[in-house]
């Protein structure tokens, strides 16, 4: 939806951000989410809380962290919570079982649509999916179009464009 105030996005919830953001929800990721808050308020129950989910539910967790976060359109304090706490489980996980390089291309690309989002010149109401549909270079292109320099620049030392 776009406006003369901004530009809104108007989809339906996901199932998963559902499941993972209700009261008392005890999926891994929820359950992922509780263990950094008490991280962030000094209760020493984290470690207790990524043992109880085991290997398996740790990954399921940590990829339903970072799917959530290419959902978040608005919130960029929201977004780098998630992002924060799929980083604090990568942690516990073997990187044999999880590859990190899947956290880090997330948060350049999460980096690069938040600037396209907030840009001074042409806000793009663009989503994750967009994003990797529409691919890279042909969005390169069109900032050139609207002569949008500075962003450009993000996305080409962001996405590692040579």
């Amino acid at each position: 939806i776009i406006n003369s105030e901004g530009t809104f996005f108007l989809e339906r919830v996901q199932d998963h951000v559902i499941e993972t953001f209700k009261i008392a929800a005890i999926t891994p990721a929820a359950k992922l989410l509780n263990a950094i808050k008490s991280v962030d308020f000094g209760i020493p129950r984290a470690d207790e809380i990524i043992r109880d989910l085991g290997k398996e539910q740790l990954i399921e967790g940590i990829e339903t962290l970072l799917d959530i976060a290419t959902l978040e359109h608005w919130d960029v304090e929201i977004m780098k919570h998630i992002l924060k706490t799929a980083c604090f489980a990568k942690k516990f996980s073997d990187p044999n079982d999880f590859d990190p390089n899947r956290y880090v291309n997330v948060v350049k690309h999460m980096i690069v649509l938040t600037k396209l989002r907030h840009s001074d010149v042409c806000a793009r109401a663009i989503t994750y999916q967009q994003f990797e549909k529409y691919k890279p270079k042909r969005i390169l292109k069109l900032l050139y179009k609207f002569r949008d320099y500075k962003h450009a620049l993000t996305l080409i030392d962001n996405l590692n464009f040579k």
